[in-house]
């Protein structure tokens, strides 16, 4: 069973996704050389997320 996912880019950052166990969230998490580049890859990440989920929303009517 997985339970989320964990990527490290060329670069060396870390970004884990998963769901929430106790809450209807999504989680996401980043590791980087400083708390902006974290933030700025965990943005990116919920982006394309979002982006992923309501493209497969617009498929499936």
């Amino acid at each position: 069973e997985t339970d989320g996912l964990r990527a490290r880019m060329t670069s060396g950052e870390i970004i884990h996704l998963r769901p929430s166990g106790n809450a209807p969230e999504f989680r996401c998490y980043a590791e980087a050389a400083s708390h902006e580049r974290a933030s700025e890859i965990v943005e990116m990440a919920l982006e394309r997320a979002r982006d992923t989920a309501l493209a497969d929303q617009a498929g499936a009517v």
